[in-house]
């Protein structure tokens, strides 16, 4: 009772419905450059899986994009890591720097300190400028 009814793909079927032709086609013109004529249909579009094509497409696609934003969004945050352990080591060094530059800025303070003591002054200028020192005395002034 379970008859099997093979099935025919329509391009068959309608190679069945219509006779074969004996004779070659009547010469067709060519149409004027102004009108509008209909474009032969491409090969793909006649293929049975063309339809197949589009969808595996379109699904490859739904498939790809979230990843592809996973991707995008997973590379950003490993740029940023990139970035921030470059700031941390720029900032490493700068505060080495800052740290060296305050220790030379206090010995330069002591050194100021030292070289503008009053006995040093005093002693180059008896020493090496021959200056000699004026005794202390007491000057009283009258007023008259």
């Amino acid at each position: 009772m379970n008859k099997r009814i093979p099935r025919i793909s329509p391009a068959a079927n309608k190679a069945m419905a219509t006779p074969a032709r004996t004779a070659p086609p009547a010469a067709t013109t060519k149409p004027a450059a102004g009108s509008s004529a209909r474009k032969p249909k491409t090969a793909a579009s006649h293929l049975p899986g063309a339809e197949f094509n589009a969808a595996a497409i379109k699904r490859s696609l739904i498939i790809l994009f979230p990843f592809s934003v996973f991707l995008f969004f997973g590379l950003v945050l490993i740029w940023e890591r990139v970035k921030v352990r470059e700031l941390a080591t720029a900032i490493a060094q700068l505060e080495t720097q800052r740290n060296q530059l305050a220790d030379q800025n206090i010995k330069l303070k002591n050194q100021v300190e030292q070289l503008s003591g009053y006995g040093r002054i005093s002693r180059i200028a008896t020493q090496r400028l021959g200056l000699v020192a004026v005794p202390q005395q007491t000057i009283i002034v009258k007023d008259d």
